[in-house]
């Protein structure tokens, strides 16, 4: 291999090192800012659900992801609400 050869690839070597770096930081910024979105918005309702369960109902079986979604909106939308 040539001393050039080599040159190109440390630094190659180089930025990959400082992109990882970089992708690093970004991501341990964005996880914290991404699982708020997904309390503000109920995406993380069932992840939840299911950790309340395990503490709470040990020994009993949960509900299924899709039997969860339909009990929440069944909930939600079942009865009368509005202001006045």
């Amino acid at each position: 291999m040539t001393a050039k050869r080599l040159n190109r690839l440390m630094r190659i070597g180089a930025l990959q090192s400082e992109l990882s770096a970089q992708l690093s930081r970004f991501t341990c910024a964005a996880v914290p800012a991404w699982n708020a979105l997904r309390r503000a918005s109920g995406d993380s309702h069932y992840e939840d659900y299911l950790a309340h369960w395990s503490v709470r109902h040990a020994g009993d079986e949960p509900l299924s992801r899709r039997a969860f979604y339909e009990a929440e909106l069944d909930r939600r939308w079942s009865s009368i609400s509005r202001c006045c």
